[in-house]
């Protein structure tokens, strides 16, 4: 179990007051405390911060009071799996039907994030912290994390809706509080600044109960990811190379400096990708949310383990056989080529190790619990053939043949799997890398793209092959380069809420739609002995219709909530009647 419970996203505020109780509990009610106070108390402040990290954690800034964690991205967030071709839950979710399926309206959005609150408060923060008489690097380190969150909200916001209102300041009454849309080069500006202020201030480092907070590193890495999407056909559908220029340096810069501060692809072990998820701030995170059995578990475990190795609630982030075939072989190879030696029937055989850290597959080896000896079958007709109910289309069972194994921990039992304390990594160096790969190919310097994905390929233990190129085709042009870099991130990233954003930030969710998932429903031959083998059939997993992903979901509406409560505030264009462009 961790010791290290105080993290980026979960620190607890009565602990850290607590922590000078001798100073804080003399002084009058802590619900009442003036704003005098709090900014001349080192208590009071570090708690004030606190809660805007709790807050951006447990709503996604929208102090939704029941803390509705669908909504936030920098955390296990298991619906996301299910907005592409990632993952299904079979014909009765909600939230991934309400995406997939064409639903989303100004009435009805599960992506909708609208932080102002949080933003107030830390506006709140730039209003008073400069006249605090405390310690300056205790200030100059308080602002550069407020300034990294601001930075966050707000990209949060603009990737969903282009531009929207910047406020810097504490509105009074006195102001005018209708406050018109931004246009969204401005904001991408305001973004930008903040990260920069951010990382003028914070130290690359922190020790005891303030480790996992943001980091000069992680303003670094995180100001790569928000000029890729810039630069992105998303909101760069001409192709501005100057764009992916700016891409290419602020990667650079963030790999640079990573690199010679001890950053890079965490490769101890025999299996480095699949347990750089247990071996707690290795030096491949860059960006975490810390969770802690019990004091902030993270859940997860108990939706996507199979039912009989956890209770009351299973079928989140499963496989589709699309996301099955996307890896390639253990040579690199992908399964379509004649020389991969890929074999339907035995599709497990000889896969990308990636492969095996990530899929549970019908008599896959998955030692839950500690059960070391553990197979895990997921045939049509388990239960009535003596197993557990995890099968095909079972109640509670899998929708589409295969579980998820990215990020479980095998080792905690059944009647723990709520109470996981995996961490949630937002952006680590591998990520970096793709970004920097993706920059470089735009900007015609594919030797640098190479140089990242073989990097990456040899991590996973991808065998080197003709001339050390880990399956890649050698002399690739720019175009082929750039599908061998969406197909990396779509295996290297998958299951960590990448996918359906990068398939927006590309502009390609007119490959899916219209489409259907699929899965791989495996018939017993012998009832009752596996050893005769299986009949393997693909299903269309998407039943009732197929995959509804429209191009008005390149830029989402504003919710008709926000648009009654502000009427300055201008609807997206493709949405109603909306006339606010969010390529300006």
């Amino acid at each position: 179990m961790k010791r290290n419970v105080y993290n980026l996203f979960f620190i607890s505020i009565a602990a850290l007051a607590l922590g000078g109780c001798s100073k804080v509990l003399d002084k009058q009610n802590l619900g009442q405390i003036s704003g005098d106070i709090v900014w001349t108390d080192e208590n009071l402040i570090n708690a004030y911060v606190n809660q805007i990290y709790l807050e951006f954690q447990t709503t996604g800034g929208n102090q939704n009071p029941s803390g509705d964690l669908q909504k936030v991205d920098w955390f296990w967030n298991d619906d996301n799996d299910s907005y592409a071709d990632e993952a299904g839950w079979g014909n009765s979710i909600t939230h991934g039907q309400d995406v997939s399926y064409g639903r989303i309206t100004p009435d009805n959005d599960p992506l909708d994030y609208w932080p102002y609150a949080t933003i107030r408060k830390m506006n709140d923060f730039f209003g008073n912290i400069d006249a605090s008489p405390l310690d300056p690097a205790l200030i100059a380190s308080l602002k550069g994390q407020v300034y990294f969150l601001r930075a966050f909200e707000y990209f949060e916001m603009v990737k969903r809706y282009g531009g929207v209102p910047i406020i810097t300041k504490v509105q009074a009454l006195s102001d005018s509080l209708f406050v018109k849309r931004n246009k969204t080069s401005e904001c991408y500006a305001f973004i930008l600044k903040d990260l920069d202020s951010a990382a003028a201030l914070l130290p690359d480092t922190y020790t005891g109960n303030d480790v996992g907070r943001a980091t000069h590193s992680a303003a670094l890495a995180f100001k790569g990811r928000v000029l890729l999407y810039k630069a992105s056909p998303q909101f760069n559908p001409g192709g501005d190379v100057s764009l992916w220029t700016d891409a290419y340096n602020a990667n650079k810069t963030a790999l640079t400096y990573l690199q010679a501060h001890g950053y890079g692809l965490f490769t101890t072990g025999t299996d480095p990708y699949g347990q750089l998820w247990f071996n707690e701030l290795n030096k491949e995170d860059i960006l975490v949310t810390r969770h802690n059995n019990p004091e902030n578990p993270d859940q997860r475990d108990a939706g996507v383990r199979p039912l009989s190795e956890s209770y009351n609630w299973a079928g989140m982030s499963q496989p589709t056989q699309e996301m099955v075939e996307a890896f390639p072989m253990a040579n690199g190879l992908p399964i379509n080529d004649p020389s991969s030696g890929y074999d339907f029937n035995n599709y497990w055989v000889g896969r990308d190790p990636r492969f095996y850290s990530t899929v549970v597959y019908n008599g896959a080896p998955y030692p839950l619990s500690g059960k070391t000896d553990r197979i895990q079958w997921t045939y049509k007709g388990t239960l009535e053939n003596g197993g557990d109910g995890d099968g095909y289309l079972a109640d509670y069972g899998t929708s589409t043949g295969y579980y998820c194994r990215k990020g479980i921990d095998v080792s905690i039992t059944q009647a723990l799997a709520w109470n996981a304390g995996t961490d949630w990594i937002e952006m680590r160096y591998a990520e970096v890398m793709l970004n920097f790969a993706e920059a470089a190919n735009e900007t015609g310097q594919l030797q640098d793209a190479y140089d990242m994905l073989t990097a990456i390929r040899a991590r996973a233990g991808i065998t080197p092959g003709t001339g050390n190129l880990y399956g890649l085709k050698a002399g690739m042009t720019q175009t082929e380069m750039r599908a061998a870099i969406i197909a990396e991130r779509r295996i290297e990233l998958c299951f960590e809420n990448k996918r359906f954003w990068d398939l927006r930030r590309w502009r390609m969710l007119y490959t899916l739609n219209g489409t259907r998932r699929h899965a791989l429903e495996s018939d017993i031959k012998v009832p009752g002995n596996v050893a005769a083998g299986f009949t393997l059939t693909i299903q269309p997993a998407d039943v009732l219709q197929p995959l509804t992903l429209p191009d008005s979901y390149y830029f989402l509406p504003i919710m008709r909530t926000e648009l009654r409560n502000n009427p300055s505030l201008v609807q997206t264009k493709g949405w109603e009647d909306g006339t606010f462009d969010p390529l300006q």
